[in-house]
This record gives C-alpha cells, structure tokens and sequence, in this order.
C-alpha cells in the first residue's frame, strides 16, 4: 500500500483485549496520535476470538497494523495456537501489515518472526506512524534538482 503525505490515517485491528480495554485502548491511541500529528485519522476493530480475528484480516484489505495482548487472560499454549493462525494470515495478506505486541504477548515473537511478519517495536501510536511514513509515495527529484545536488555535492 502507497499513500501521499497527506493520507494520515491508519487501519489497526486489536486481539485480546475485552471491551472496556479496547475502548479504553482506542481513545488512547487516538487522542495520542492527534496530539503528535495534527487530523490523524484511525480505524480500528476489535476481534472477539480468533475466528473473528482471521476473518477481519483475510477480509480488511487496508489493514496495516495488528496489535495484540492479551488482556482476556487466555493460557500461555492457547495464545500461542491463536499467534500462529492470526501469523499466518497476516503472511498471507497482501499489504503485509506490521504486528505489535505488548508486554503481556512479547513471549509471542518467535512465531511471528518464523512467519516473516513484521514486528514494530516501541509504542502503538509510534508503530501506526512509522507504517505511514514507511508507504508514502516518495518522488524522485527532477533533473533540474539532481543537477543542483551535484553541484553543491561538489562544492562542499
């Protein structure tokens, strides 16, 4: 997926959270987001179960970032039969987006990198913008621009 500089907005789906964290979790991430980068935009799921989560990432076509924890309190065994399935659509998917783990999921990380998914470090709000930045359609300078790059490249 390529966007311009001016398309700030991101698709995010959550797992493992219950329905108190998620809305807790989104206004967070929004009213962060906003206060960094002025008319940023979010969309955002939450996935119930893992059904629901590999449905939503066979189906949303503009996902670009998966974040994952577990705050339902699922076993260490069954988190890590979900991670493989929701790794493997996310392998399959054909923008390829970017995982997040917490601390309560970072255990997780083996089978994500053994999928080849990308797995954003830091904060949330830092990983939706660095997927951003990581899309924008960069344009190649002019020949005029490369000819006064030369020069100062040479003077310098």
């Amino acid at each position: 997926m390529q966007r311009t500089v001016n398309d700030r907005y991101s698709h995010v789906m959550a797992f493992g959270q219950t329905d108190d964290q998620y809305r807790e979790w989104r206004m967070m991430v929004k009213g962060g987001l906003q206060s960094q980068h002025m008319g940023w935009g979010l969309t955002s799921s939450l996935a119930w179960d893992i059904i629901e989560a590999v449905s939503l990432i066979e189906t949303y076509d503009d996902l670009e970032i998966v974040f994952i924890t577990n705050g339902v309190g699922l076993e260490p065994r069954v988190m890590a039969r979900y991670t493989l399935r929701i790794a493997i659509a996310l392998k399959e998917h054909r923008h390829k987006p970017w995982v997040v783990l917490d601390e309560t999921t970072r255990y997780l990380r083996p089978i994500f990198r053994a999928e080849g998914v990308p797995i954003a470090q830091g904060m949330i709000e830092l990983a939706i913008f660095n997927r951003w930045n990581s899309q924008i359609i960069r344009e190649e300078p002019s020949e005029e621009e490369k000819a006064i790059a030369d020069e100062e490249a040479t003077q310098a």
